[in-house]
């Protein structure tokens, strides 16, 4: 009867440590597909990461340009018929037409919330970098949106005074082949709309440059977590 018992306890024990290797197993595997899962949608993240840097780039150049042509006419509005009207044109033309539209691609980055595969990422530094980096895009649009309500609030005095002679750009894209037709001073109301104008660029800058030292850490510290 011993015999029996003993028997018993050892097929028990092998059909209990085979469901158990099996369930371990399964549970490798799909921990590994996971893994898998998490590196291929970090890999689309830094791709993505690159992609925002060069759009980063692109709008802080446009920035600066409105800068330079609001500093330009805040020096020189009251006797703007010392100089061409084409130069004039240029700058009201920069100055009160620029703005951008930041394009932020968030899906792969959702998808790693949304599936839970954000949980692998072993670098909590990336998990948090992430999240302040979409919070931050956020407010970019906020800014952006500030500053199109004063392209909105110069578009009469632009349309009135500021003729554009061809469809010819810079390499932004803006158009910047204009005449001036307005009077030898630029009324003091567009100045000051211009003043707060530079105030959000300014913004807009010193926030981009955030971003861009963050995502350049970003990279590093993804591609750390690929290896």
């Amino acid at each position: 009867m011993k015999k029996y018992y003993i028997r018993y306890a050892l097929e028990f024990l092998v059909i209990t440590l085979g469901v158990t290797l099996s369930f371990f197993m399964e549970y490798r595997r799909e921990k590994q597909y996971k893994e898998q899962l998490k590196e291929q949608s970090l890999s689309r993240v830094l791709q993505n990461l690159e992609i925002d840097n060069e759009d980063y780039g692109f709008n802080k150049a446009a920035h600066l340009d409105a800068l330079n042509a609001i500093r330009w006419i805040d020096q020189n509005h009251q006797n703007v018929s010392n100089f061409h009207p084409d130069t004039t044109g240029y700058y009201i033309q920069l100055a009160a037409f620029t703005s951008t539209t930041f394009y932020d691609n968030q899906e792969e980055y959702r998808s790693l919330q949304n599936s839970g595969l954000i949980e692998f990422i072993e670098d909590e530094e990336i998990v948090i970098g992430l999240q302040n980096k979409y919070v931050t895009h956020e407010y970019m649009k906020h800014l952006e949106d500030e500053i199109d309500g004063f392209v909105e609030r110069l578009k009469p005095y632009r349309h009135k005074n500021v003729y554009i002679n061809s469809e010819k750009t810079n390499v932004r894209g803006y158009p910047i082949d204009a005449t001036y037709t307005g009077d030898s001073e630029i009324p003091l109301e567009v100045v000051q709309a211009l003043h707060e104008k530079r105030w959000w660029h300014e913004l807009y800058l010193k926030r981009v440059d955030e971003l861009i030292s963050g995502d350049q850490l970003l990279i590093k510290e993804i591609q750390l977590e690929l290896e």
